[in-house]
């Protein structure tokens, strides 16, 4: 009489090799009778994955062999530190069988399963898959020599000679389920919300689609009497001549100012942060931020907001295009390339305050 769960797991486990890229870890090899005397032999074994792997060397995805699942179930329960054991001791041990992680198995299904595969390629290259690419997680170097704070990271660096530099990592979307309203007038109200999801997804905003249009064209022109007003509201993001801009501006300077002090810092912003030397002054100024044996200095910078598309350009087919490089691979992204609203902006930004500002 067969066994339902026995059964289930087995064609499981073969629906994973089968279908989504998987193969079985290898039988345990007898170890060699010496150290020395097998080199030849051992010279043209195969590669093994390392003890812990869960991936194999062509990225296919580790299983443990049905009949040796109790062992790598019992290794998990109890298992050694990594670091009680030396290097020569995990070179000299055979693979051990290991259960992947429900985290790695579920990244292989959705990589794999076919509807998953269909939707990948119905919306490459297009807004949805842009927009999910512009809100992925990245990772930087704490210490790019570009950076305004270099000097306070490499400060925050490990002095060891072998210290490994640090990376910060960036995730658009993790403010969602981090920050909360803490009054009435933080909360978003129903068409705001409907808004920021529309524009994070890559959908018509609801407001700007009820706008006349003609063959799926907008009819109805923006106030600057330039540009029609786009459904995806592009151009509402980047026209300069409605005063929206600046409440958004002004908006941002409110709430970062009292964040910087949470955090015990003393703010100005705006009117009172302190003049440079060509009569400018930036946005926001932490005073005394970093000290060292030249003495204190302050933390002047400028916000600017930049769309991540064209909605203003002269040259009308760009409207509706990213105006900033997407990621091409996991944890990294592409320069931002020259002569987009972004670059701009801060090279505009940088130049005004640098050159004015004396330390």
């Amino acid at each position: 009489m067969g066994c339902p769960p026995l059964c289930t797991l087995k064609r499981l486990h073969g629906d994973l090799l089968q279908q989504y890229d998987c193969t079985e870890q290898p039988p345990p090899q007898p170890p060699p009778p010496s150290a020395g005397g097998n080199a030849a032999a051992n010279a043209g074994a195969r590669p093994q994955p390392p003890a812990g792997s869960q991936d194999n060397s062509n990225g296919k995805l580790l299983l443990p062999q049905l009949n040796r699942l109790h062992e790598a179930f019992k290794r998990r329960q109890v298992s050694p530190s990594a670091s009680s054991i030396s290097q020569d001791q995990q070179a000299q041990q055979a693979p051990k069988a290991v259960i992947p992680t429900q985290r790695r198995v579920t990244e292989q299904l959705t990589r794999h399963w076919a509807p998953f595969k269909a939707l990948r390629q119905r919306y490459a290259g297009t807004r949805f898959e842009e927009q999910r690419q512009l809100h992925l997680p990245q990772k930087h170097k704490a210490t790019v020599q570009g950076s305004a704070l270099r000097v306070e990271m490499l400060n925050l660096e490990e002095q060891a000679d072998n210290a490994k530099a640090r990376d910060l990592f960036w995730k658009p979307m993790a403010w969602l389920g981090a920050i909360r309203p803490t009054t009435a007038n933080d909360a978003f109200d129903p068409a705001l919300w409907e808004t920021f999801v529309s524009t994070t997804l890559g959908l018509e905003v609801p407001t700007l689609a009820a706008l006349p249009r003609l063959h799926n064209s907008p009819l109805a022109k923006c106030g600057c009497k330039k540009f029609c007003m786009d459904f995806h509201g592009d151009h509402t993001s980047t026209c300069t001549a409605h005063s929206g801009a600046t409440k958004a501006h002004d908006w941002m300077v409110s709430v970062l100012g009292p964040l910087f002090r949470t955090a015990g810092h003393t703010v100005r912003t705006q009117h009172g942060v302190t003049a440079s030397a060509g009569q400018r002054r930036g946005d926001i100024e932490v005073r005394n931020y970093l000290r060292d044996q030249a003495g204190s200095r302050s933390l002047v910078f400028d916000l600017s907001i930049a769309h991540d598309r064209f909605g203003s350009s002269s040259h009308v087919q760009q409207n509706g295009c990213l105006s900033v490089s997407v990621r091409n691979s996991q944890w990294t992204t592409k320069p931002i390339p020259t002569g987009n609203p972004f670059s701009d902006a801060c090279t505009k930004s940088i130049g005004l305050l640098t050159v004015t500002y004396t330390h």
